[in-house]
C-alpha cells in the first residue's frame, strides 16, 4: 500500500469482512482486534481498528477505519510495547502534550491532588488508572517532601 492510495483506501472503507479487506489489500494482516497493513514490503505496519459494515434491524452501519498506530516491522512485532514505544521515543513531546510531569508549584500541586481523589473514588479502577494512581501518588509524595 502507498501513501497516496492508501489514504483513500482507509477513507473510502465500507468493508463487511476481513476477507474483503483482502480483496483491496493482499497486504492487510489480522492482528487479533486490529487490522495490520504491511507498508514498503513489511518495513512498516499501519496499525488499524475496523468496524466491518453491519446490518442491525435491517440498516446497515457505515463502518469505520481508525488508525491506532504506525510502526516499523520491529516495533509491530511487539503488541505489548506498542504504547510505551512510541510514547518513550520523544518525552518532550509527552510532557509538552500535558503528560504528568514533576510538581512545581502550589498549583500544579492542588490539580495532582484533585485528580489523584478522583481517581481513587473510581469504584473498579483499570489498570491504567491504577497506573495513574501510583505515578501521581509519587510526585505528590515527593513535592510534599521537598516543601
Amino acid at each position: 500500500m502507498n501513501s497516496r492510495n492508501g489514504d483513500e483506501l482507509l477513507t473510502a472503507a465500507r468493508w463487511r469482512s476481513l476477507e474483503e479487506v483482502r480483496s483491496i489489500s493482499q497486504d492487510a494482516d489480522d492482528g487479533d482486534d486490529y487490522v495490520i497493513f504491511n507498508i514498503r514490503h513489511n518495513r512498516y505496519g499501519l496499525i488499524t481498528v475496523v468496524h466491518y459494515v453491519k446490518t442491525i434491524e435491517g440498516n446497515e452501519t457505515k463502518g469505520q477505519v481508525h488508525v491506532r498506530s504506525f510502526l516499523t516491522h520491529k516495533e509491530y512485532n511487539h503488541p505489548a510495547t506498542w504504547d510505551t514505544t512510541r510514547a518513550l521515543a520523544n518525552p518532550a513531546t509527552m510532557i509538552a502534550r500535558g503528560a504528568p510531569h514533576v510538581i512545581h508549584n502550589e498549583e500544579e500541586l492542588e490539580a495532582y491532588t484533585e485528580a489523584l481523589f478522583k481517581l481513587t473514588a473510581l469504584p473498579k479502577p483499570s489498570p491504567s488508572a491504577m497506573e495513574a494512581i501510583e505515578l501521581l501518588s509519587l510526585l505528590v509524595e515527593r513535592c510534599e517532601d521537598e516543601h
